[in-house]
């Protein structure tokens, strides 16, 4: 009786074991521009909207962490001074620019939507076609000839403020591009902690993705755990088993909790630098960083060793 109890409780142990490798999805936007019907356009519109109060926000940060450093260039490498100021000054026009289009663009949706009886979406006025994100009717040679003037109107200015939307976001990316070559080549990392953090959360979505093909292993697994629970008499066999099981249980909550720290990590990392951006010298590594590195090669060496353990019964 004592014995079957005893199975019983190591089954309670186990019961996770079918579900240990799990998954999930992220979901990247990708700001086009294409505009097929009202709806991407309402999307780019969220989409742009999303990025324009993101990267606000980092910039924000960056500022306070720029200001310190053109007060320290400022009489003693005026070209490093005058360099930052450049992309400071091109992110704060890019800003303004992409405002003001996306203001408009939101007043085209707002137009399209009452006026139910103009065509804008058609193969006709090339609004799908974008190459890259960009429309230039001139050198695709658009024939706007079946259009109403207020379609053309509508058409023409949905692709202008498309374009200048796309080659601003591309403009600020560059001049942050710029900032971290900057100060890179005075031995300092720039870190953008949002940047570096959806980094590393694209290594643990591909991690992840390996931890959930082993899913088949793990239900075969799960099945000989519970036969040797339930039909074998105690033996080295059924000790054996029991000891995987119970590593198996242990990795799969060490990778459970990495995972979730990385998930969280923009807001731990934060707290630690006290703001999202931050100075660093090469080689230097904040706590969240060692943390990081450290876990993600357990979580690496744990996802190698699983199904060798799994396999050896």
């Amino acid at each position: 009786m004592s014995l079957i109890t005893n199975r019983f409780h190591r089954v309670a142990i186990v019961l996770g074991i079918l579900f240990l490798f799990i998954s999930c999805s992220s979901f990247h936007v990708n700001n086009s521009w294409n505009l097929r019907d009202p709806q991407s356009l309402d999307a780019n519109i969220m989409n742009t909207k999303q990025w324009l109060r993101k990267e606000k926000s980092n910039y924000k940060y960056l500022q306070k962490v720029l200001a310190k450093e053109l007060k320290y260039y400022r009489t003693r490498n005026t070209n490093i001074f005058q360099n930052i100021q450049l992309e400071m000054n091109s992110i704060e026009e890019v800003f303004e620019l992409i405002s003001k289009s996306l203001s408009k663009q939101v007043k085209y949706a707002s137009v399209i939507k009452k006026k139910i009886n103009i065509n804008i979406f058609d193969e006709d006025s090339g609004l799908n076609k974008a190459s890259d994100g960009l429309f230039n009717f001139k050198k695709k040679k658009i024939d706007l000839s079946s259009k109403s003037k207020i379609e053309i109107k509508i058409i023409e200015g949905l692709s202008s403020n498309s374009a200048v939307i796309i080659e601003n976001q591309k403009i600020y990316n560059k001049s942050i591009s710029t900032l971290i070559s900057l100060f890179k080549k005075q031995g300092y990392q720039l870190v953008i902690i949002p940047y570096q953090v959806k980094e590393y959360n694209t290594v643990l979505k591909q991690l992840m993705s390996e931890r959930k093909e082993l899913r088949p292993l793990s239900e075969k697994f799960d099945i000989l755990l519970s036969e040797a629970l339930f039909k074998s008499g105690k033996s080295s066999y059924l000790d054996r088993v029991i000891q995987t099981s119970e590593k198996i249980i242990d990795f799969n909550k060490k990778m459970d909790r990495f995972e979730s720290f990385v998930i969280g990590l923009e807001k731990t990392a934060g707290k630690e630098c006290k703001g999202l951006v931050y100075l660093i010298k090469e080689g230097k590594k904040k706590k969240y960083q060692e943390k990081y590195s450290k876990g993600l090669q357990e979580y690496r060496l744990m996802l190698r060793e699983s199904p060798l353990l799994m396999q050896s019964i």
